[in-house]
């Protein structure tokens, strides 16, 4: 519903691939497999950031500013265009866990106490904040459990159930989750919240800029996402769609600032507070310029490849990295195939290399680093409450993304095969 189908994928050819490497100043410098926590950006989006930084250098930040205006003015619509709503739905935020945290504090100003429900897949910083909120007293907190054979909705209709009448459900899901590379199946889930009068925040960390995602089918009240992952976009930036639900439903964040509001003076001595119309109230003032110049490039260089390209080229590319661990080492990853399954690859390392005591996924991933294989080593710090027994394993995982070659993927196989080899010894 929410994604397109993968037969009407198609790939990138290799003219339009070695183009786009030739676009990325950093590729080749290593074997890249760690795009899930940030990929490798392509020139237009450092040529935005440098431009920026260049003219604040040479002229001063405020002149720079006006040199820009038109672009920074085309930020916000940029990033519509790329999730095909509204330009006034978008807000921007420093991290997507900001920007995350920034939708649930305006729920938490509604009259209504609030009653959170949580994947067990909710990133950490956002359990985080969920854990204090909770020990503050301001929520309840319901966390779904790690289910994977069992339909989301299915476990949401018997949270849903326990909410305290009066009480306002607010649903946080991951599209895709940190550690386990499956998309999610969103189907009826937004109609499931809004039936029981609640919102449903939609983390897209993982999704955006891996393949089309219709916004509206999904029926988010809130989606948000960093450029850094899939996008090829900076760090210390993210974006967040309201929509026109949560627009009208929101009370004001925490933290609002004179982005989100302006003043006039009322005649009386005193002055009066106005709050913006759209999403900029839940949106600070004060971000760097390049870094949202960035954001717009990486946005508009998506759009240009084409997210039914990429997607296409993305899972060509994750069923040869796959195959070839597989051949090489024998090793399957823990998202089933015929699954929908993103870019993210996860291995169980130690139940695969046990009893060695080169098993940990930790240690394989230094092992790799120095060899330049860039590789993620991901748990209880980044889904907590998905790792949080005493025998949850800290897992591998590989993200690769649709410039990844073919050469890429043999050098890591091989590095893999041989530390397989070395550890038996």
């Amino acid at each position: 519903m929410q994604t397109s189908r993968h037969r009407s994928w198609r790939a990138l050819d290799d003219e339009a691939l070695a183009r786009i490497r030739r676009e990325t100043p950093s590729y080749g410098a290593t074997a890249h497999f760690n795009n899930g926590s940030a990929s490798l950006a392509p020139a237009p989006v450092l040529d935005a950031l440098a431009g920026w930084l260049d003219r604040e250098r040479a002229v001063g930040p405020h002149r720079a500013l006006a040199e820009h205006a038109e672009a920074l003015g085309d930020v916000h619509a940029s990033i519509a265009r790329l999730l095909d709503v509204p330009a006034d739905s978008i807000a921007l935020a420093p991290s997507a866990s900001a920007a995350w945290a920034t939708a649930l504090s305006a729920a938490l100003q509604a009259e209504r106490p609030v009653h959170v429900i949580s994947a067990a897949s909710e990133y950490a910083a956002n359990a985080a904040y969920l854990r204090v909120a909770l020990r503050k007293g301001r929520i309840a907190l319901t966390v779904l459990p790690d289910d994977r054979d069992m339909p989301l909705t299915e476990t949401l209709r018997h949270a849903l159930q326990g909410v305290a009448r009066g009480a306002m459900p607010v649903v946080s899901v991951p599209a895709v989750s940190a550690t386990f590379g499956t998309v999610v199946a969103l189907d009826g889930v937004a109609e499931l919240v809004h039936a029981h009068d609640g919102l449903f925040l939609l983390d897209a960390s993982h999704l955006i800029g891996q393949r089309p995602f219709d916004v509206h089918a999904s029926g988010a009240d809130v989606l948000l996402f960093p450029p850094r992952k899939w996008l090829r976009g900076p760090r210390g930036m993210a974006g967040a769609h309201y929509s026109a639900r949560a627009l009208r439903r929101l009370d004001l964040p925490d933290g609002l600032d004179v982005r989100g509001a302006f003043w006039s003076a009322d005649g009386t001595g005193d002055a009066t507070m106005h709050i913006r119309e759209g999403a900029t109230r839940f949106e600070p003032s004060e971000m760097h310029p390049g870094l949202k110049l960035a954001f717009r490039a990486a946005s508009d260089y998506a759009r240009q490849v084409g997210l039914d390209r990429i997607a296409g080229t993305i899972a060509q590319v994750r069923g040869r990295v796959v195959r070839a661990i597989e051949d090489a080492c024998g090793w399957l990853p823990r998202e089933a195939a015929g699954a929908d399954n993103s870019a993210l690859i996860t291995y169980d390392v130690a139940t695969l290399m046990s009893p060695s005591p080169r098993s940990g996924a930790e240690i394989l991933g230094e092992a790799l680093r120095a060899q330049e294989i860039h590789t993620a080593a991901v748990g209880l710090q980044h889904t907590p409450w998905a790792f949080g027994s005493p025998d949850a394993r800290t897992l591998l995982r590989l993200t690769p993304h649709y410039y990844t070659s073919d050469d890429e993927i043999a050098r890591l196989a091989t590095a893999l095969a041989h530390y397989v080899r070395q550890s038996a010894r």
